[in-house]
């Protein structure tokens, strides 16, 4: 049975990209990254301190996969990344002599227009010249130092590592704080933008690392045999409009499919089609 489902909602800002659908997740969700970095956060913490630091930003992380380039813009991942640590701060601060930790660094700088690529000098020592909200109050302040990284993803997808980085107003280094490995489950490959299918068999078994495995294994045999499936290939189609018109794909570099960022105010509407022979779900 060929079954068509609509949705449409008022899109605000942001660029959009045709491959894993996926939304921020619930402060509930957690995948191995968030339970690793829980362990990590006190060494983080204790970094801060060693330096005086007195006020800290957390940013948006970078992400790469495999071997292409580092992106700002792979999924919720980059901006995730950077609330997981900004809130585990938080938990892990002295409540005695507490370090203020700036709330949503990234939205800040992107409000005063702070050169968005804080990879090069003049990027980061932009985002020293404004005053920044804590988590706490209302009180406004200048930060010291700033936490970065990336998130590594290997070529198989079966491991992530994760780099946490500091640099702060004295100078325009960039230095590693910690990083550490982890294997990857279906909400890092989701949250990073990666493609993958479960079939009914991965339902059917209880070890979530294995679901985790089947993914990432799924997906490199997908990668090999073409960049982008054919049409008679894939399992839906998908199409997009904005205020009722249709939104034509553009390719790309990555061999993804991209649609051209919508406006601020206007209306994005997502038509799904079953054009195979199974049930299939979509996040």
């Amino acid at each position: 049975m060929k079954r068509t489902r609509s949705c449409t909602l008022p899109i605000l800002a942001g660029a959009l990209v045709l491959g894993a659908w996926a939304v921020s997740p619930p402060a509930a969700r957690a995948d191995n990254i968030d339970l690793e970095l829980y362990k990590q956060a006190p060494k983080v913490m204790e970094y801060l301190q060693k330096q005086g630091y007195q006020n800290v930003g957390v940013l948006k992380f970078r992400v790469q996969k495999g071997a292409k380039p580092e992106t700002f813009n792979a999924g919720p991942l980059n901006v995730n990344m950077a609330s997981r640590l900004e809130n585990l701060l938080i938990l892990v601060n002295d409540t005695k002599q507490p370090i203020g930790i700036i709330h949503d660094a990234s939205r800040v700088a992107a409000d005063e227009k702070v050169q968005k690529d804080y990879t090069s000098d003049a990027g980061r020592k932009g985002l020293f010249d404004y005053s920044y909200p804590l988590a706490w109050g209302k009180e406004l302040v200048k930060p010291d130092a700033f936490l970065t990284g990336v998130v590594s993803i290997s070529k198989d997808n079966r491991q992530a590592k994760v780099t946490i980085e500091a640099f702060d107003s004295k100078g325009a280094d960039v230095k590693k704080v910690y990083d550490f490995g982890v294997r990857t489950d279906r909400t890092i490959l989701a949250d990073a933008g990666q493609n993958f299918l479960l079939t009914t068999r991965d339902f059917d078994k209880a070890d979530q690392d294995e679901i985790a495995s089947n993914s990432a294994t799924y997906f490199v045999e997908e990668e090999k045999a073409a960049p982008v499936a054919k049409a008679k290939d894939r399992h839906v189609d998908l199409q997009v409009f904005y205020n009722g018109k249709p939104v034509d794909r553009l390719p790309a570099a990555s061999g993804e499919e991209r649609i051209p960022t919508p406006k601020v105010g206007d209306t994005i509407q997502f038509k799904i089609k079953n054009i195979g022979n199974v049930k299939v779900g979509v996040l």
